[in-house]
Parts: structure tokens; C-alpha cells; sequence
């Protein structure tokens, strides 16, 4: 075996002999030392490779867990806002069913109150109880109570209180005002235990003997009775007049006017309000008179009429 070497630039070959064992072992080496540096490269190379699909993976990784570190913190968020709004929804409808149970106890208050003023049943007419109701269970077109149903049943409900509210204000203020126009109508018996002495009329004077005109009704009875308003009104006269004595004199509105005379003393003063039935003065003989009595005129816008038709029990 011989090998040509190339000396420079001169282009002068050189020639090498060995034997056939040192060339066989010679070309060993060389495929040895190429194999190893190819396989060297090999390793390099995957090396590389491998690492560039970690570094890529962990990139993968780092982006799905952000993504969903985001997404969760998204999701928190959204989920306190749905609470906070709930909780706003609970505290709005527990401030609007408050204001519907304050209507309903102001309701309840207001038909007690018509009840007695309209003179009805209490048995019949009981708002503290539950109105007696039924019906036959109709279970194929029964549902369960779903959130958006509730609130417009609240709503519905709250609009008929508001209705019915309304309605029972304008009853009341009319039966009131019923009531307060029939107390200022005059009505019973000045004096519960008397008879009467004298009518209204033409009569002949107990103290001349002659003929006249008697303006009111005599109610006879004991010095000391009590004497008592027959209407609701206002006090516009107490004190002494001619041929009266003490006299008292009640404008009841709508025209009316009573007028009590000869009472030993009078228990009201000018402006002072009275109801039916209260004690106004005391029965005596003070003024023109014979003896213990009162004399009752009613008037009716300024014209004096017959008060026996307004002579009624004290209710």
C-alpha cells in the first residue's frame, strides 16, 4: 500500500509504502474517527432538539396556566358581582315587603276603626283573623315558584294595598264625616230624668197669666241634674241674659243651634268644644222662672223650630 503526498506549492508528490496490516489498520482508525465525530454530531444535534421541545413545552405550560389563572380570576369576579347583586335584590325586596307590612297593620288599623264607625260586626268583619277560603287542589297545573314570578306577585300585591288603601281613606273620611254630621245634628234629651213642663208654641205665661209665644220645651226635674249637650259643637254663649238666667248656647254646624236656660251653674265657657252627650251645666231656676227646670230651644239657620221632633234617648 502506498499513499501520495502533495509537498505545497511545488506540486512535488511524495510517495509512502507500508505493509497491508499497517494500511488495514489505518483505515479502521479513519472509519473510527469518522463514526465518532458523525455520532458526536448525532448527539448534539438530538441535544439541541431536545431542549428546544422542553423549552417549548414549558412555554405551552406557562400559557395554558396563565390562561386559566386569568380565567379564574375572571370568574371570581363575576361571582361576587353576583352576589353583591343578590344581596342588593334580598335587601330591596326585605325593605319593600316591610313598607307592604306596615301598609298592611295601618289597613288592618283603619277597617277595626270602620268597623265601629259603620256599626258593623265584629264577628264578620275581623281583620286580625284570616278570611276563611278553599278549593279543590288543582295539581295538574301547578308549578313551583320561580324568581321572576315572585317578584310581579309582590308587585301585583303591593299595587292592590296601594288600591285598597286608597279606597278605604276615602270610606273613612266619608263615614267620618257622616259621623261627625250626624253628632252635630241634635239629638236626645237634654236632662235623662225629666218630664216636660211646657211645650213649644203658644201657651199662656205662667207669670202674666196672658197669651204668647213659648220659643222652647220645658223639661222639668231636680235642682242639680245634669244638663247635657244633645250635639256636637262649639260653645258661643255662656253667661247671664234677660229672662234666661245662665244660659248656655251650642253651634253645631249646618245651620243648628241649641240654646239651655236657667241652669244653676254652667260648666262650659265661651269656646270650648263639646261632644254628644256631655255634661254642659247644672239644672236650677236662675232668670224668669217658677222652679227647677230647662228650657231647650233648638234653631235652624237663625229661625227657631219645634225642638220636640230632635227630643230623643241619649245614645
Amino acid at each position: 500500500m502506498q499513499i501520495l503526498i502533495t509537498d505545497g506549492p511545488s506540486g512535488h508528490l511524495s510517495q509512502l509504502r507500508f505493509g497491508w496490516g499497517l494500511g488495514i489498520l489505518a483505515a479502521l482508525l479513519a472509519i473510527v474517527l469518522i463514526g465518532t465525530a458523525s455520532y458526536a454530531g448525532y448527539l448534539l444535534g438530538s441535544a439541541e432538539s431536545d431542549d428546544g421541545q422542553l423549552a417549548a413545552s414549558m412555554k405551552q405550560d406557562l400559557y395554558i396556566s396563565q390562561s386559566l389563572t386569568d380565567e379564574l380570576y375572571v370568574q371570581k369576579i363575576q361571582v361576587n358581582a353576583a352576589v353583591d347583586d343578590a344581596q342588593d335584590n334580598l335587601n330591596a325586596l326585605a325593605m319593600r315587603l316591610g313598607l307592604m307590612q306596615a301598609k298592611v297593620t295601618r289597613l288592618e288599623a283603619m277597617g277595626a276603626r270602620l268597623t265601629r264607625v259603620a256599626g258593623l260586626s265584629t264577628d264578620e268583619f275581623d281583620f286580625e283573623k284570616t278570611p276563611p277560603i278553599g278549593g279543590v287542589e288543582d295539581t295538574e297545573n301547578q308549578r313551583e315558584f320561580i324568581v321572576p314570578d315572585f317578584i310581579q306577585s309582590l308587585e301585583t300585591l303591593s299595587d292592590k294595598i296601594d288600591e285598597r288603601e286608597q279606597q278605604l281613606s276615602v270610606l273613612d273620611a266619608m263615614l267620618l264625616f257622616n259621623k261627625l254630621e250626624l253628632a252635630a245634628v241634635p239629638a236626645g234629651n237634654p236632662v235623662s230624668d225629666s218630664w216636660v213642663s211646657s211645650n213649644f208654641g203658644s201657651r199662656t205665661d205662667p207669670m202674666t197669666g196672658k197669651h204668647d209665644f213659648h220659643k222652647g220645651i220645658d223639661l222639668a226635674g231636680d235642682e242639680g241634674t245634669e244638663v247635657n249637650s244633645v250635639a256636637a259643637g262649639v260653645v258661643i254663649w255662656s253667661g247671664k241674659q234677660k229672662g234666661y238666667g245662665n244660659v248656655i248656647e251650642i253651634d253645631h254646624g249646618h245651620g243648628y243651634l241649641t240654646r239651655y236656660a236657667h241652669n244653676a251653674k254652667n260648666l262650659v265657657k265661651i269656646g270650648d268644644k263639646v261632644e254628644k252627650g256631655q255634661s254642659i251645666a247644672l239644672m236650677g231656676s236662675t232668670g224668669r222662672s217658677t222652679g227647677p227646670h230647662v228650657h231647650f230651644e233648638v234653631e235652624q239657620n237663625g229661625k227657631v223650630i219645634d225642638p220636640a221632633p230632635y227630643l230623643k234617648p241619649l245614645g
